[in-house]
């Protein structure tokens, strides 16, 4: 008995002491737990009330902050708004230009059309510059505010605390978490308003306008050129080869200031024809966007090429709303091999020569200026377009990184052929001439105003004035060479072809022959030099030759 007695007290013994365990081990890590709950809110409740102040400083700070940004990015809104009405401003005053005979309805609806949008634009102008302004004095309100809080905290140090320790779920964090929202709030809207005003931005350029960077005229009033005059035409040249480097380098500009100065130019006012071709590139915008569904339906009657079916829409826009042609003159249409080798007519008239004739006038051009008027449409419109010499014979390229292909300026509608035309026509081109790199290369800017000053140069030379002749020529030259054209064999090449094709044997004959093929790169030739033999034509078929370049 006293066994089982001594037992049971062992066994209630056990029993209690695993109790006491089991008690322990369930309350420690709840122990725990209430410590390092107890732990974690000690220092939150320290880190946000060691002084409340300066964190309501700093959030302030933060947003003055975004403020600021917001400003600034609807500072750059108003100023690319501001750039688009003065684009619209400047096609509504190159319209202006346009003779009445020649607005047709199209025209008259698109002035209407850049009229209205103008309006728009102002509008939204004045708007977002009324909410700059209240915000601007807002936010110079704030900083105020905030100033004059740092002062006397620098003066009087920061605020004693005066919130007990449970002040987390109080009136401090309830006003602390109002400000905040209302913050968040007011930073939600800001986006909002700038998300609307960026999205009509995007809407208003890419509508109806033509994206081409714009381009401020340059003035450059030339002394008065005469043959003493060397020095300024030296000026000219080297501003000129300057220029070609600049970043909103302008073809239509630089072909216009190589005229400046010239005898029958003295009338040439380039911001208007530069307003002129604005306008122009904005009409054959509309039109190409307005038609562009004829390519995205059916591509393969356009030979599956975005870039032939924009070419195509800008030449014929621009000959038929604008009556872009040919000289109608029948002594500007002779073929190289008809001409009177020491006829020089060609090169007398800038208006031939240079690209203000084709905007001005009956719009008439030549291989030198038509190709030259395509190009800088072209670019206007973001084009891959690059001028190519041939031999006597300007044209245009389209080249990029899927295709190039030709495009003939002088004919009638579009019409593009191989390079082997122009390796066969006006003047044929040898193995010799083609590796000098003279001719069928696209241009570099460089090679396009070393191009322009040969056509200034023979301009001044039919006008007897041997100086500044003597320089521009040079000059062209020079830059020829510097862009990797080994002219000094071209020149070997010619004299020896001169001394070959002399009409009767003579010196006298040869250097006839000689003084109109030395300046053989633009002679007055043009596509349609018989009947049945103009491109186009029965004789000369139309052709679309394509290099398309796979990409990766």
């Amino acid at each position: 008995m006293q066994n089982i007695t001594n037992n049971s007290q062992y066994v209630r013994g056990i029993i209690y002491y695993c109790a006491r365990c089991c008690v322990i081990l369930a309350i420690f890590p709840a122990c725990c737990l209430f410590e390092l709950a107890a732990l974690g809110q000690h220092e939150l409740r320290s880190s946000v009330h060691q002084d409340p102040e300066q964190l309501a400083l700093n959030i302030k700070y933060d947003k003055q902050k975004q403020d600021e940004d917001n400003i600034r990015i609807q500072e750059l809104t108003v100023e690319a708004f501001r750039q688009e009405a003065r684009k619209i401003r400047r096609n509504l005053e190159a319209l202006s230009f346009t003779p009445s005979s020649e607005m047709t309805p199209r025209l008259k609806q698109y002035a209407a059309h850049l009229s209205t949008e103008l309006i728009k634009v102002a509008q939204h102008i004045e708007a977002v510059n009324r909410n700059l302004d209240i915000q601007r004095n807002l936010l110079d309100t704030e900083k105020v505010n905030i100033q004059m809080e740092e002062d006397r905290r620098r003066q009087w140090g920061p605020a004693k605390q005066q919130e007990p320790a449970d002040s987390l779920s109080g009136k401090w964090a309830d006003d602390m978490r109002d400000s905040n929202q209302q913050r968040m709030n007011g930073i939600a809207q800001g986006r909002a308003d700038i998300d609307t005003q960026n999205a009509r931005l995007v809407a208003l350029v890419s509508g109806d306008l033509a994206p081409y960077p714009a381009t401020q005229a340059t003035e450059n009033a030339l002394p008065n050129t005469n043959g003493a005059h060397e020095t300024a035409e030296l000026d000219l040249c080297q501003m000129l080869e300057s220029k070609a480097t600049a970043n909103d380098y302008d073809i239509a500009e630089i072909n216009l200031l190589a005229a400046k100065g010239l005898p029958g130019a003295e009338n040439l006012d380039i911001e208007k024809t530069l307003k002129t071709l604005d306008l122009w590139a904005a009409w054959v915008k509309h039109e190409t966007d307005r038609h562009l569904h004829a390519y995205k339906n059916a591509p393969e009657e356009f030979n599956h090429s975005e870039g032939y079916f924009r070419m195509l829409m800008l030449v014929c826009t621009l000959q038929e709303d604008f009556r872009v042609c040919y000289n109608k003159d029948p002594g500007m249409r002779a073929g190289p091999t008809e001409i009177a080798p020491d006829d020089f007519t060609f090169f007398g008239n800038p208006m031939d020569l240079f690209v203000h004739g084709v905007t001005e006038g009956e719009h008439q051009g030549t291989c030198a200026s038509l190709p030259v008027l395509y190009v800088a449409v072209g670019r206007r419109l973001g084009y891959p377009l690059k001028l190519v010499e041939g031999k006597g014979h300007l044209f245009v390229r389209w080249e990029d990184d899927k295709e190039r292909f030709n495009i003939e300026g002088t004919s009638r509608g579009l019409n593009c052929f191989p390079d082997q035309e122009y390796m066969e026509w006006p003047w044929p081109i040898s193995k010799e001439e083609l590796d000098t790199g003279m001719y069928m290369k696209s241009l570099t800017p460089k090679r396009e105003v070393a191009a322009f000053l040969e056509l200034r140069a023979l301009c001044l030379m039919q006008h007897k004035r041997p100086a500044q002749h003597f320089t521009s020529k040079v000059y062209a030259d020079n830059l020829r060479k510097k862009e990797g054209v080994d002219l000094d064999t071209v020149n070997r090449l010619m004299r020896r072809y001169v001394s070959q094709h002399a009409t009767d044997g003579t010196v006298e004959s040869a250097c006839t022959v000689e003084s109109a093929l030395t300046h053989q790169i633009m002679t007055n030739t043009n596509s349609w030099r018989a009947a049945g033999n103009e491109r186009g034509g029965p004789v000369k078929h139309t052709v679309f030759a394509t290099e398309r370049f796979t990409t990766e």
